[in-house]
């Protein structure tokens, strides 16, 4: 699956939307300044009224944006959750027919024999949830996942059935998008994480894969140094800050 492009999709409507709360701040701003200086222009009453029709803009400009962003939004979910339910969906056509008919004979497998058969199929979820079934009816899943927990993340993330992707889909809205939830100044700290939330959804969805093949395992690597190599400078940033001062 590629999903990763409607994550960066994501994160550019998002960011568009930032954008768009950002102008009618300042319009908010030019707006507000405008009134103070004409202040002696207006009855008390009639300042008010001035004062809420710049607040009323402002709510009108960005509830606009968010409610677009949300839309759009929703867009990328469904095109998003389309390729993932197209991948976990059961295929008749994806069945082995030789390794169903063996599993439908009733002829005891080892747990070695098994663990051949996920392997074999470690990309396709049609036949992964069907070796679950014959695991867990043969009480086989512990002695599967002794030999290794990889085996039984296969199993049991092919019959999740993209649930574990729809919530990385969901968490990078949530943190990318919360400066939507109330529109003001502080939308600037969201966006300027914008990257490490999609590089944290990325990384996520390497993890979520069903078989994590030589290369993935590489990706996920450095990429787990990277976020562990920013965390040690914020850190040396932080122990600088509260390190004794003989001075103080």
């Amino acid at each position: 699956m590629e999903l990763e492009k409607y994550i960066e999709a994501t994160k550019k409507v998002i960011n568009a939307a930032y954008v768009e709360i950002e102008a009618a701040l300042m319009k908010y701003s030019e707006a507000q300044e405008k009134l103070k200086n004409q202040a002696d222009k207006y009855s008390e009453d009639g300042y008010r009224e001035q004062y809420q029709a710049i607040v009323s803009k402002f709510d009108t400009d960005s509830q606009a944006a968010v409610s677009k962003c949300r839309a759009a939004i929703q867009e990328q979910k469904s095109a998003y959750m389309k390729v993932v339910s197209a991948y976990y969906t059961p295929d008749g056509g994806r069945i082995d027919l030789n390794d169903m008919n063996l599993i439908k004979s009733g002829l005891p497998m080892t747990v070695d024999e098994v663990c051949g058969m996920i392997e074999k199929h470690s990309d396709n979820p049609t036949m992964l949830r069907i070796i679950e079934k014959y695991a867990a009816e043969n009480k086989m899943m512990d002695k599967i996942n002794e030999k290794s927990i990889s085996y039984t993340r296969m199993l049991v993330r092919a019959k999740d059935g993209g649930k574990r992707e729809e919530r990385i889909f969901n968490t990078f809205v949530n943190l990318a998008g919360a400066g939507l939830n109330h529109p003001d100044e502080h939308y600037t700290m969201f966006q300027s994480r914008l990257d490490v939330y999609e590089r944290d959804a990325h990384l996520d969805l390497l993890k979520a894969k069903l078989y994590i093949d030589p290369a993935t395992e590489e990706e996920i690597k450095k990429i787990e140094q990277e976020i562990r190599d920013e965390n040690n400078e914020k850190n040396k940033h932080l122990d600088r800050g509260w390190g004794f001062h003989p001075y103080c």
